[in-house]
């Protein structure tokens, strides 16, 4: 048979750990076990968090307490395979159900999808004061009016030629004053 992905239940906070025992675990078994497991996958995004006006860029968990696992269970009587991965430290489960090619293409960003830009992770609320960074209104002070946190935007209100207007700007474009 061929090899299939499967999903691999692990303990929160453990996924590398997990992963590196699983590897471990197949090297130890030997060649059969070797030509039965395939690749191992822990997927994980970019996202950029801002705090005290300071962006960093963080590597964060796509699908924390999960590992995605190419392996040939169905051709396997004794369920070796199955009983190596259930014997690795750290790990809790597997999914008998395996997923389809399409589903670990788009978990890998290989589909047709746009790809994904980082997630912005801010603490901006309400009534704050922020400071324009980029954009035709850059340096301007302003004043939040809403946070649209699903399309990563807020809806702040500027003073423009003596009136106050409300501009929709990106997390991105604003930081807070110092």
């Amino acid at each position: 048979m061929a090899k299939k992905w499967y999903v691999v239940h692990t303990l929160s906070g453990s996924e590398n750990r997990a992963k590196r025992a699983l590897e471990d675990a197949i090297l130890r078994k030997g060649d059969k076990a070797k030509q039965k497991f395939g690749r191992i996958l822990l997927p994980e995004e970019e996202v950029v968090e801002v705090r005290n006006g300071k962006k960093r860029t963080l590597r964060r968990k796509k699908y924390p307490g999960y590992l995605f696992v190419e392996v040939d269970i169905d051709d396997d009587p004794q369920q070796e395979m199955e009983i190596v991965i259930l014997s690795t430290p750290r790990i809790s489960g597997i999914m008998k159900k395996p997923l389809p090619q399409e589903e670990i293409d788009r978990i890998e960003g290989k589909s047709s999808q746009k790809l994904e830009q980082p997630k912005i992770l801010t603490n901006y609320e309400v009534g704050e004061e922020v400071r324009i960074i980029e954009g035709a209104f850059a340096s301007m002070l302003g004043t939040v009016e809403e946070v649209i946190a699903a399309r990563q935007k807020l809806r702040v209100k500027v003073n423009i030629f003596g009136r106050l207007t409300s501009v929709d700007l990106d997390y991105a474009h604003v930081e807070h004053p110092e």
